[in-house]
């Protein structure tokens, strides 16, 4: 990382630096007059040296004086934008946020990158990031009206000294002479100076000695700073083909200023300005140049990758499509090392869920990070890490009190305009509120990937139902469905301290994966059957806590038919049919509770990482059937058919 050699921030700099150059310039030249009349009238040593500290006294005072009423004018003109930005972004924050993507767009993002991008700036600080890109400010780098007037004095006092030492010290047919080259030595010194001081390249150096020289000896001062960089630098950050780079050009100085979360924006310039070059952040951010993102998001020109999409029920295909690039500066790109199929894809493979000829489907997989945003602080290239099947900010509301399925800004893998899972690299958006980093040694260790890949969804879920359903030490868990959630919540309540676990299905090999994971019976019939079954087993009282994993309305009825009266359901089967099995007066008259939802894994991970890295518990045995990238519509095939009950996706 790049540690700037400057203290305080870009703004604060160039306040400061502003004053000095004036209040330098000022003295050279305004001394530099006031003791060559007094030496056309007198050739005393001590009456020279009389008039050029008075002047000296005076006029650094008067340029202080001037600074901290300019600059305070100034200040305060920002603190009350300020205000009234802050007052909209309360009354009107959609409208904002709007108004906020349009900006973005204006500057040559495509709407749908401008929108997720306001998105992700709004959640990070939706004042900093309107007052940024609106108002070409920084709320925590207002300018500082002492420190140009302390810049101004200081540098209109050195400026001063060296005409005056040369007026007084020479001998007096020297003076003129003497006095005219050291002016031009201080100005053209104080011209390079400021250059270096702003970090400027060579290029803008000499702008900048030029600037500082005619300003004072009869050229029309210009209305730019100079910022030019050499053209071969400007076009590369711009990405301007090699045939179409200029020379190094000025601009004018009021149009640029540094984004939020990356982003290098145009403020709106004065009347007959033009929009410049793009001028690069510093060495620390990586670029996100106006114009267009980093990488555009149709991604043209992006190496092919293989990745499994989805054309119309049971036609799945794996087909070359463009590799993922970081887009936006909270972006990660991971290169997948294990994906799967999940039992909720199969809903779309059948029709059932609507789906675009060609859209990316999957939302299960651990990779390697290998590339990261500029914004990204929690991951970095080479990590190992797993991610939730949603993505989310990690800041919002709902993120801070764990329904990060919830997220203000969150979505899922596959979805329109997104990549899944089920392919060699993803797009990570929000990846520090996202991604989870694993040991980078379990990347060695194929039976602990397979392990570590169902943080992503199925123990999580398997987890958000337990706890939904109320499972606690001593209690009688009751899980209806043997798929792989169902079976990862019978390893959740036992973790949890469930002393018997009912595991209800009729597939054997399912069955004894339940008794591994630590059912002490199984329930092979359906519907009343399996209720009636389920009472026998608990002196006809039901189970205090029950987990619904599979959605229909059958299994929702049979759920709330085997539970105890005081228990509680906790459902987590993706809901499909007619009808949600659910008779709102059973469970009044019986008082049995009714949760569960989407599982915000994300929120789960940490906790149940732990023991998944010792070896307490090991949910790998719900894959039974391994299968390579190209092989994945094959392994839709078999669990749609269910001759495998969970498909692990190597790359």
């Amino acid at each position: 990382m790049h540690d700037e050699a400057h203290g305080g921030t870009l703004g604060a700099r160039l306040n400061w630096l502003r004053a000095a150059v004036l209040g330098a310039n000022d003295g050279i030249v305004s001394t530099a007059g006031l003791v060559v009349g007094v030496a056309g009238a007198t050739d005393d040593r001590a009456a020279l040296l009389t008039a050029g500290l008075a002047g000296l006294l005076a006029g650094s005072m008067s340029m202080a004086a001037g600074e901290y009423v300019s600059v305070s004018t100034q200040r305060d003109s920002e603190k009350a934008a300020l205000a009234l930005e802050r007052r909209e972004l309360r009354d009107q924050p959609e409208a904002e946020l709007e108004e906020l993507a349009d900006l973005l767009q204006e500057r040559g993002l495509s709407r749908e990158v401008a929108r997720e991008a306001a998105e992700q700036l709004t959640a990070r600080d939706a004042l900093r990031a309107h007052a940024r890109v609106e108002l070409g400010i920084d709320p925590d780098d207002l300018t500082n009206p002492w420190h140009a007037a302390w810049a101004s004095f200081l540098a209109f006092t050195v400026g001063a000294l060296l005409p005056l030492l040369a007026i007084v010290l020479p001998p007096a047919g020297w003076r003129l002479g003497v006095t005219v080259g050291s002016v031009l030595a201080a100005l053209v010194l104080t011209g390079w100076s400021s250059a270096r001081l702003g970090a400027a390249p060579r290029a803008a150096r000499w702008c900048a000695t030029s600037w500082a020289v005619r300003s004072r000896w009869g050229s029309p001062t210009p209305s730019a700073r100079c910022w030019a960089r050499p053209a071969s630098d400007t076009a590369r950050w711009a990405g301007v083909p090699p045939a179409r780079r200029g020379p190094p050009r000025c601009r004018p100085a009021a149009v640029r200023s540094r984004g939020p979360a990356g982003l290098t924006l145009a403020a709106r310039p004065a009347p007959g300005a033009a929009y410049g070059e793009v001028r690069p952040p510093t060495p620390r951010a990586q670029p996100f140049p106006v114009g267009r993102p980093r990488t555009d998001p149709a991604r043209e020109g992006s190496p092919p990758m293989r990745a499994t999409t989805i054309h119309a029920p049971y036609d799945m295909r794996v087909e070359d499509v463009p590799e993922p690039v970081v887009q936006l500066p909270t972006d990660a790109v991971v290169r997948v090392l294990r994906a799967c199929i999940c039992g909720s894809d199969l809903w779309a493979y059948r029709g059932e869920a609507a789906r675009q000829p060609g859209q990316r489907i999957g939302h299960e997989f651990l990779g390697v990070v290998e590339e990261t945003g500029s914004e990204v602080g929690t991951v970095r290239r080479g990590d190992l890490v797993v991610a939730p099947f949603m993505w989310s900010d990690g800041v919002c509301d709902y993120c801070r009190e764990g329904l990060t399925t919830s997220c203000a800004h969150g979505g899922f893998w596959g979805s329109v305009g997104y990549d899944g899972g089920q392919g060699e690299a993803v797009r990570v958006p929000f990846a520090d509120g996202t991604l989870v980093q694993l040991p980078k040694d379990a990347a060695s260790d194929d039976h602990l990937l397979s392990a570590l890949l169902t943080l992503s969804d199925v123990l999580g879920t398997g987890h958000h139902a337990a706890l939904g359903a109320g499972v606690r030490p001593g209690a009688t868990v009751a899980v209806v469905g043997d798929g792989a959630v169902g079976l990862c919540a019978v390893l959740a309540a036992k973790r949890l301290g469930a002393e018997r676990i009912i595991a209800l299905g009729r597939h054997e090999v399912r069955t004894g994966i339940a008794r591994r994971f630590g059912a002490t019976d199984v329930v092979a019939e359906r519907g009343d059957a399996a209720v009636e079954a389920v009472r026998e087993l608990t002196r006809g009282q039901g189970a205090h806590a029950v987990v619904e994993a599979v959605g229909t309305e059958q299994s929702m009825r049979t759920a709330i038919g085997v539970a105890r009266d005081g228990g509680a359901v906790g459902f987590v089967g993706v809901p499909h049919g007619s009808s949600t099995g659910v008779d709102l007066s059973v469970l009044f008259d019986r008082n049995v509770a009714l949760r569960g939802g989407v599982a915000p894994v994300r929120a789960y991970i940490p906790d149940l990482l732990p023991d998944v890295l010792d070896g307490t518990i090991d949910p790998s045995p719900v894959f039974d059937l391994t299968v390579g990238i190209e092989g994945v519509p094959d392994g839709y095939k078999a669990m749609d058919e269910r001759t495998a009950l969970k498909v692990l996706v190597t790359n």
